[in-house]
């Protein structure tokens, strides 16, 4: 009689306290039906090779300076989870990292129960949205811009995952970043829409959505209201108006995200 199909979790790290840590908690989750440990990134990525892996948790860095992105295109169908005790790691490979789609989240060490809820987070949103717009979501929350408030210099760090709309702004010339939890509008002086939009797609391809002369929408943070695009995952209703020739366009991919 065949088996059914089993949920497969694979963790690698060659710290024996923290490759326990996960293989325990991970296994105390009952998200997966077998949790399997590796010590080395070698065997780990034989097994998923020739295995249904539903999760791939690995250690960035391995003995003799081993990284572990640098091998997952090898099992570009498997959703991966990278955790580190540094965060230098993450900036440091961030291109390469982000060259590999199935890479779903980042986690830092050291390995607590916030950890492991974060994990779990991740891979419920792998099976909600599929891989691809995970990955997407968590590029957006971790990848940053420098905005500044009106009559201020000051740069202040915006996530991606933080902006609802970006319009262009007169005065101050450039463009006015509208966010999910503030009323004023932060900028980028100067700016302009088509080159910032060739900028968040590149990092973050299909979550914003240019509307010509008008402005940018985070399809994650804004729903299609008629012709109208407004903020959702906020009380300050941000509002975008929609031209009736892309409305067909804008309401399938606006459905995508919202699911």
């Amino acid at each position: 009689m065949k088996q059914p199909n089993r949920t497969i979790c694979v963790v690698a790290d060659d710290d024996p306290i923290v490759l326990k840590r996960l293989e325990q908690a991970i296994g105390d989750s009952h998200c997966f039906d077998i949790v399997k440990p590796f010590d080395q990134l070698a065997p780990a990525l034989l097994f998923i090779e020739r295995n249904p892996v539903s999760l791939f948790i690995t250690d960035i860095e391995f003995p003799h300076g081993e990284l572990s992105y640098n091998h997952l295109s090898r099992i570009s169908h498997t959703p991966v989870i990278l955790i580190s005790t540094y965060g230098h790691h993450f900036l440091r490979g961030y291109s390469t990292i982000t060259r590999n789609k199935n890479v779903v989240g980042t986690v830092k060490k050291p390995i607590t129960d916030e950890t492991i809820q974060d994990i779990l987070e991740l891979h419920r949103s792998i099976q909600q949205q599929g891989m691809d717009k995970s990955a997407i979501k968590s590029t957006a929350t971790n990848q940053t811009i420098l905005l500044q408030r009106e009559n201020s210099e000051r740069q202040v760090e915006i996530r991606y995952s933080q902006i609802a709309m970006i319009n262009s702004s007169r005065s101050p010339r450039g463009l006015a970043f509208y966010l999910n939890d503030a009323k004023k509008p932060y900028y980028l002086i100067p700016g302009q829409l088509q080159p910032c939009f060739n900028m968040l797609n590149r990092q973050c391809p299909g979550l914003f959505f240019l509307i010509p002369h008008t402005g940018i929408a985070n399809l994650w943070n804004m729903t299609l209201n008629g012709n109208t695009l407004i903020a959702s995952r906020s009380e300050i209703k941000h509002q975008l108006a929609v031209p009736a020739s892309i409305l067909p366009v804008l309401k399938k991919v606006t459905m995508e995200w919202s699911m």
